[in-house]
């Protein structure tokens, strides 16, 4: 209980958190942590926009299908459909 899985994307997200730990002093867990309460606390839109910011800087899948689209519930509510 408790525990945090990240699901990374080419291993981007990890050298993120590294970097960002190496800066601050902290763990990179007590970074991911931090990062998930304050995407938890924005707007739809504001969490929309850095789920494609995340997608855009990331490279896509080695099978070449597209990613899996977790954000269209949010792209509905911001667009008022």
């Amino acid at each position: 209980m408790g525990d945090l899985t990240l699901h990374d994307t080419g291993g981007l997200l990890m050298t993120l958190l590294m970097e960002r730990a190496s800066e601050t002093g902290r763990s990179p867990e007590d970074v991911a942590k931090e990062a998930m309460l304050r995407g938890l606390m924005r707007s739809p839109a504001e969490r929309l926009a850095h789920a494609d910011r995340i997608r855009a800087a990331a490279r896509p899948p080695a099978d070449g299908q597209p990613f899996e689209d977790s954000t269209i519930l949010i792209r509905r509510l911001r667009d008022g459909e």
